[in-house]
């Protein structure tokens, strides 16, 4: 009874143990529209009826929601949510250990498989960032509904049309899970197949999927980074992804949490060598350990939801690879299991346990410290701008939360400062889909508003235009240039700043203090005599192209 009991503990407390740091965490980046200000969360909103985020994003996960919902009560640390988070995810390890048996792997490849799944670092994202339970429980729901689908009888039937259902109502990646099971049945040789069972299963994700119009503006994202590009370019891109995937699923080093859509633009020569050998490897399976060739057949087959054949809205994130390694990590379980088994027949074991051994406590070491990194936005962030210095928007979320965090300076090359953050985001990236705050921020900096640093009302006014030109709506910015224009009338022409005041005038957003300002500003500028100044959108002579850096930045 002991010995029945142990493997199932011992995944349970791995996936415990490698993810709990993930508790101490708060509610980060899309934690805070999709959980905290989402209305179906608080209840002010009903669950089925609403969209997460904004409907064009083209997300509806009513039973994650749920979830969130049932947990909320105004004041709701992020600790209870996060906790809720790990045990789901020792729950899906369970059902990882049961698939691989059901799937034909022996015992100890699939004790194995769900030890490696329990640690794996790269589910660091899913368990730590309370936005990733969508993966957690469309992955629990899936599991449960494929293990039915193995079974036989009605009650099955029913069973795996439930689940299905939840999963999909959890991500809509799962509305794949008919043609996995379809797949897995074919390449398994199951006699004789469901296909009434499959035809049920596909009819409950056909029609889930066409209850998301009646929900969404559009069933699928309006917008993606690969939405305009040809059948050959997303084609590229879901190559390049899919070898990116096998990387970090073999090697997950570095994890962060932001990828760029340039970097799937090109397939390198990396991506396109995992991907065949995962294809060589599958042909050299197939023919003797049909169970393991399958598992790394489905490694694809899962991805498929995220390779932009269909639109999505991020190029690539490590959350997407949680159900993905489900069958990664039992073909690795399988292949040291069997490497056991070949050291037993030489009357000789030893390498397959300690490499087993190593795999897995590397991987809760390395679990442990990825899940610390999503503590708080600011911490998250730092990591995402060290790892990936070449990304702009890197840097210019962690100078974002430097600015909240009043870390304005830097301190060091290794302690980067706000401003150098959002200067730095610029440089890489002048039109990043974020520049117009980077310089509006910027602009206040030159102000000398967030630091003691002595005003430039030059630069200041350069950063000022920059914004407005990518973004016209910004208040603040037009605001300030008003105000400079009375200080400084050779920078800006009175008549232009009152040009620039008059959108906000009847602007229904203002809240009473920024109402008055522009009153204030308006009544002065009436006063005020034209002048000859800068004409709008010239740089001011004597600026670079980056104004600002005349201004002490600390760095």
């Amino acid at each position: 009874m002991i010995s029945r009991f142990l493997v199932p503990f011992l995944v349970l407390a791995l996936a415990v143990v490698a993810t709990w740091p993930g508790t101490g965490g708060s509610f980060v980046y899309d934690d805070v529209p999709y959980v905290v200000l989402n209305e179906a969360v608080s209840g002010s909103a009903p669950v089925l009826s609403s969209p997460l985020g904004e409907a064009n994003q083209g997300l509806w996960r009513p039973a994650t929601v749920w979830t969130w919902r049932a947990q909320w009560s105004g004041d709701t640390p992020a600790t209870d949510m996060l906790t809720l988070n790990v045990w789901l995810h020792g729950l899906v390890s369970l059902l990882v250990l049961a698939l691989g048996r059901r799937l034909g792997l022996s015992a100890t490849a699939s004790a194995l498989g769900a030890m490696l799944f329990a640690v794996h670092p790269v589910h660091a994202e899913s368990v730590a960032w309370i936005t990733g339970r969508a993966e957690l429980l469309a992955a629990a729901w899936l599991l449960v509904a494929w293990l039915a689908h193995l079974a036989s009888g009605r009650c099955a039937t029913a069973a795996s049309l439930l689940a299905l259902a939840l999963a999909c109502l959890s991500k809509e990646n799962a509305l794949i899970a008919p043609g996995l099971f379809l797949l897995a049945d074919l390449c398994s040789k199951r006699r004789p197949l469901p296909w009434g069972r499959l035809a049920l299963l596909a009819a409950v994700s056909l029609a889930l999927f066409g209850a998301r119009s009646l929900v969404l503006e559009n069933s699928l994202p309006a917008q993606g980074p690969f939405l305009h590009t040809d059948l050959a370019g997303r084609t590229v891109a879901a190559m390049a992804i899919l070898g990116k995937s096998l990387q970090l699923l073999l090697v997950p080093h570095s994890l962060r949490i932001h990828y760029h859509p340039s970097e799937f633009e090109v397939l390198g020569p990396l991506a396109l060598g995992l991907v065949a050998a995962a294809a060589v490897a599958v042909v050299l399976l197939w023919s003797r350990r049909r169970p393991v060739a399958l598992a790394v057949l489905l490694i694809p087959a899962t991805l498929f939801p995220v390779l932009h054949f269909v639109p999505i809205g991020e190029p690539f994130a490590e959350r997407f690879l949680y159900l993905p390694s489900v069958p990664f990590c039992l073909a690795l379980g399988a292949l040291l299991a069997s490497w056991s088994r070949a050291e037993q027949r030489r009357r000789g074991l030893g390498a397959s346990l300690i490499v087993a051994a190593l795999l897995i406590t590397g991987g809760t070491l390395a679990t442990r410290a990825a899940s610390k990194v999503f503590h708080d936005d600011l911490t998250l962030w730092a990591h995402a701008a060290k790892v990936a210095p070449e990304l702009a928007m890197t840097h210019y979320n962690h100078g974002t939360f430097l600015v909240d965090a009043g870390q304005h300076l830097s301190l060091d090359a290794h302690l980067p400062g706000a401003e150098s953050e959002l200067r730095t985001s610029l440089e890489i990236r002048p039109h990043h889909h974020q520049a117009a705050w980077a310089h509006q921020t910027l602009g206040h900096y030159a102000l000398g508003a967030l630091t003691d640093d002595l005003p430039d009302p030059r630069a200041a006014a350069w950063h000022y235009r920059q914004a407005l030109e990518q973004l016209p709506e910004l208040i603040d910015a037009r605001i300030n240039l008003a105000s400079i224009a009375i200080q400084n009338p050779e920078l800006i022409n009175p008549d232009e700043a009152r040009e620039l005041l008059l959108p906000l005038v009847m602007n229904p957003e203002l809240d009473p203090g920024q109402r008055l300002t522009i009153e204030n500003l308006a009544a002065q500028l009436s006063a005020a005599e034209p002048s000859p100044g800068t004409s709008p959108g010239t740089e001011p002579a004597g600026t670079s192209a980056e104004p600002g850096k005349s201004s002490p930045a600390g760095s």
